[in-house]
C-alpha cells in the first residue's frame, strides 16, 4: 500500500521562520558529540546559555505570538522532560529523531500518532557508505524505522553525502527503499575541522541527476518515493525553480536563534561575525541587517565559513 504524501506547499514569502537550536539542560552530549556537527566550531556552542525547559517553552509561546513558525534545530526532544508541550505549542506535524527512543520505547509512536504527528524523519547510516561519520547505529536507525511504518508514519530519511559517497546515491538508499521508506532527503556534510570531502558544484550537478533518475524509476505517483536535494545545496537546477534562480531567505524572512540567544541569519551561520541582534523576554530584537550575496547558485554561502 502506497501511503498517502502532501505536497510540499510552503512558502517562505508568506510566512516568518525561527530555527531554535536548543539543546536538553544539562545534557549536551546528544546534540553536539557528532564528528559532523556544524555547531561544533561556533561561537553558539562555545557561549551557550543554561536555558531552563520553562524558559524555552516561553520562548516558543512569545516567537509563535509574534508571527514566526518555529522549528527546532539540533536535537533530539524526546529528551526533554515537557516534550510533548513543545511538540504543541509549535505545533509540529513532524518530527526528527535518532531513532534510540523509539526502539527503547515503542509507547512513543502511539504518543506521538495521537498528538497529530504523521511524519517522523531519521538520519540515514548507510554503513561503509557513511564511514568516519559517528552517525547513529544502522540497525538501530531501521528498527526504528520499521515500527514507525507498522505505525503507518510516513517516513523520511536525510542521507549525508560527501566526496566519497555522492555518486552512489542509489547503492546508499537501497536498503531503505526496502524497508518502505517515504522520503528522501539528500544533504552535504558542513565545514567543520577534519571535514575535507565537501562537495563542490560540479559534485552537486552530479547529485542533481542523480535524483532526477531516480525520480523517474520510483515515480511518486506510483511508489510513493518522494526524493529531495536539500535546499544548503542550491536550487538553481531543480526543474520547478530555472525560471526564477536560487532563493534563501536567511536573514531576512528566516532567523534563527543561536545556543547563546544570539540571533543569526540561519542555524548554518551562528559564528559571532554574523550575529544580527538576541533574544530578549522572547522577543527578537534586532540590531543590524544581513546582506546576502550568493557566489554560486549551487552552493550554500554558509559552505564558506571557516573555523
Amino acid at each position: 500500500m502506497v501511503k498517502e504524501i502532501k505536497k510540499n506547499n510552503r512558502s517562505f514569502k508568506d510566512k516568518k521562520l525561527v530555527e531554535y537550536l536548543a539543546v536538553p539542560p544539562g545534557d549536551f552530549s546528544c546534540t553536539c558529540s557528532c564528528n559532523h556537527c556544524y555547531l561544533l566550531r561556533s561561537s553558539s556552542y562555545q557561549n551557550r546559555a543554561q536555558r531552563s525547559e520553562e524558559k524555552i517553552i516561553q520562548d516558543i509561546n512569545n516567537l509563535t505570538e509574534e508571527g514566526y513558525k518555529v522549528f527546532f534545530c539540533t536535537t533530539e526532544l524526546f529528551l526533554f522532560d515537557r516534550w510533548k508541550e513543545i511538540f504543541q505549542i509549535a505545533g509540529y506535524k513532524s518530527i526528527r529523531t535518532n531513532g534510540y527512543p523509539f526502539v527503547s520505547d515503542s509507547r512513543l509512536i502511539d504518543e506521538i500518532k495521537n498528538m497529530g504527528i504523521s511524519k517522523v524523519t531519521f538520519t540515514a547510516n548507510a554503513g561503509d557508505y557513511h564511514s568516519g561519520l559517528n552517525l547513529p547505529q544502522e540497525e538501530i536507525v531501521k528498527e526504528a524505522i520499521r515500527m514507525s511504518n507498522n505505525k503507518n508514519l510516513l517516513t523520511s530519511v536525510n542521507v549525508l553525502l560527501n566526496k566519497n559517497n555522492y555518486l552512489n546515491l542509489e547503492e546508499m538508499i537501497s536498503p531503505y527503499l526496502d524497508l518502505g521508506v517515504d522520503y528522501f532527503i539528500f544533504s552535504r556534510i558542513l565545514p567543520i575541522e577534519g571535514a575535507k570531502d565537501l562537495l563542490e558544484t560540479e559534485d552537486t550537478k552530479m547529485v542533481y541527476n542523480q535524483v532526477s533518475n531516480l525520480k523517474k524509476k520510483f515515480p511518486l505517483d506510483k511508489t510513493g518515493k518522494y526524493f529531495e536535494v536539500s535546499g544548503e545545496m542550491g536550487s538553481k537546477f531543480r526543474p520547478h525553480r530555472e525560471k526564477t534562480g536560487f532563493y534563501c531567505p536567511a536573514g531576512g524572512r528566516l532567523l534563527a536563534i543561536g545556543l547563546d540567544d544570539h540571533v543569526y541569519p540561519c542555524s548554518f551561520m551562528t559564528q559571532e561575525k554574523y550575529n544580527l541582534g538576541k533574544l530578549e523576554q522572547g522577543k527578537i530584537v534586532l540590531e543590524r541587517n544581513f546582506d546576502l550575496k550568493l557566489k554560486d547558485p549551487f552552493g550554500c554561502f554558509a559552505h564558506d565559513i571557516k573555523f
